[in-house]
């Protein structure tokens, strides 16, 4: 018997073999929420990149900026 280099038909054919894996979470839902934004810019035209790119950077400094975020993950330090 041979084995075949054929994906299995349980494959997604539209996973493409050189596809990056998946980004661990930070452990900041607000983080995690706005680094998932990134996945929409696959296969999407070029010319939303940029918009998609600035709502994410807005969200990540918002993110940043607010001390007082309840949601900041596992390296925050204790006591604020």
């Amino acid at each position: 018997m041979s084995t075949s280099d054929a994906p299995a038909d349980d494959t997604p054919d539209d996973t493409p073999d050189d596809a990056p894996p998946a980004a661990p979470g930070t452990g900041a839902a607000s983080i995690d929420a706005a680094l998932g934004r990134l996945d929409v810019l696959d296969g999407s035209p070029l010319g939303d990149h940029a918009a998609v790119y600035e709502r994410v950077h807005n969200e990540l400094r918002s993110a940043l900026d607010d001390p007082g975020d309840s949601d900041s993950g596992p390296d925050a330090p204790a006591g604020g």
